[in-house]
């Protein structure tokens, strides 16, 4: 919820109106997602171990800022991991 409690933000609220009346409607380019779709089933099919792979190194990064993670073992990790 935005709170305009100033003058201030009530000009910038205003002038931001404004700009984007100006630029009008947003205009993102034509996608084809029946191709994105496919891009991504054969990264799957190439990359099978892609998710085991990403959480190891999440894993890591939250290991080397000194975070908790639950406990579980390697082996419950992996089983983890597996099910994806």
């Amino acid at each position: 919820m935005m709170t305009i409690n100033t003058p201030e933000a009530a000009r910038n609220l205003i002038a931001a109106y404004y700009e984007a009346e100006k630029r009008g409607p947003l205009k993102l380019p034509d996608i084809d997602m029946d191709a994105v779709l496919r891009e991504g089933e054969e990264f799957l099919k190439n990359n099978p171990d892609w998710f085991k792979e990403a959480a190891a190194k999440a894993r890591e990064r939250i290991i080397a800022r000194g975070e908790e993670l639950p406990d579980m073992s390697d082996e419950e990790w992996d089983a983890l991991t597996r099910k994806f």
